[in-house]
């Protein structure tokens, strides 16, 4: 049975891109490709990725909860 801990020990590319707020202001968004509609915001790239880290935790959790289908991966090698 997988667990949080398996599927956050997992090796999923993080993705980190700079955005502009309407007012000029520059954040900072992280994702996976993977795992569609998580992502990390913050004032730094740090920060946007320990949110990110955060926000997929608890996804983790609840998809492992409902027995969702979590996607590996792309260079998940069996």
């Amino acid at each position: 049975m997988r667990t949080v801990d398996d599927q956050m020990n997992l090796n999923y590319e993080v993705i980190v891109a700079e955005e502009r707020d309407f007012d000029g202001t520059v954040y900072y968004v992280a994702f996976h490709e993977e795992l569609f509609g998580i992502e990390g915001v913050g004032d730094t790239k740090e920060e946007a990725i320990q949110d990110l880290k955060q926000s997929k935790e608890i996804w983790f959790r609840n998809m492992i909860e409902n027995d969702d289908y979590v996607p590996l991966p792309k260079n998940f090698e069996r």
